[in-house]
Parts: structure tokens; sequence; C-alpha cells
């Protein structure tokens, strides 16, 4: 049932950062689309941020354990995907 914790904060965790990642106001600047509203920044922290704060209240230490392995995971690789490539000289 760990592994059912685990992978069921990380999906709810991945979405956040994805969407977080999607509307970052710097990102959007260095590839030329339009500017979004920071209105849904605040809940979509606390959305990737929830999975962890109930693991942890529900006592499940080892399902926490993984999910703080696999939000660093998560965060690294969206990181790496959604990174503005520079042109090759």
């Amino acid at each position: 049932m760990t592994i059912g914790w685990s992978l069921a904060a990380l999906l709810v965790t991945a979405l956040a950062l994805g969407l977080l990642g999607v509307i970052d106001p710097k990102r959007r600047r260095t590839r030329g689309l339009a500017e979004t509203t920071l209105a849904a920044r605040p809940w979509l922290i606390g959305l990737a941020a929830a999975p962890g704060v109930a693991l942890l209240l529900a006592g499940q230490w080892a399902a926490l354990t993984i999910w703080l392995g696999g939000f660093g995971v998560i965060g690294w690789s969206l990181t790496a995907l959604l990174a503005a490539r520079s042109p090759a000289r």
C-alpha cells in the first residue's frame, strides 16, 4: 500500500509542478510567449506540497520518504525538459 500512496502523491505533485513550469513568467518571456496571470501560482505550490503534508499527517513515513525523493527527481526532470535551449554557434 505504501507504493500506492507514494505513486498517487507523486502524480499530483508532478501535475502541479508541470503546470508551474508551463506558466512560469521567465520561461514564457524567453520563448516570446504571452504573459500569464500569476494568480494560480500559490494554489499550484500548495497543490504540489499537499500530498507530502497528507502523507505526514497520515503517518505514512515510508511513502513520505519516497515522495520526498520523487519530488526532487520530478522537479529536476521538469527543469531539464522545460529548459530553453540556446542556439548552436
